[in-house]
């Protein structure tokens, strides 16, 4: 993943990098195109699948939704 001081990929990155004992972090992407939404709702679908295998008792999901994504990282 890229890096953007700041911003959504920053932490990101800081979860997959730090050692966190007993505990595994992945990351489940579901964005692409925004105009695609047939894309979209594959890739959100493909998601929540992976969402529902998880160990009931012992995981943790935290999702984001930007309302902009990255193309207003560089507007700025």
């Amino acid at each position: 993943m890229g890096d953007v001081p700041g911003g959504m990929t920053q932490v990101l990155n800081g979860y997959l990098g730090w050692p966190f004992p007993r505990v595994h972090v992945a990351v489940i992407t579901s964005r692409g195109d925004p105009h695609d939404l047939k894309a979209g709702a594959v890739a959100a679908a493909g998601a929540l699948v992976r969402v529902l295998r998880l160990p009931r008792r012992s995981s943790v999901v935290v999702g984001h939704l930007s309302e902009r994504g990255p193309s207003s990282a560089r507007a700025a």
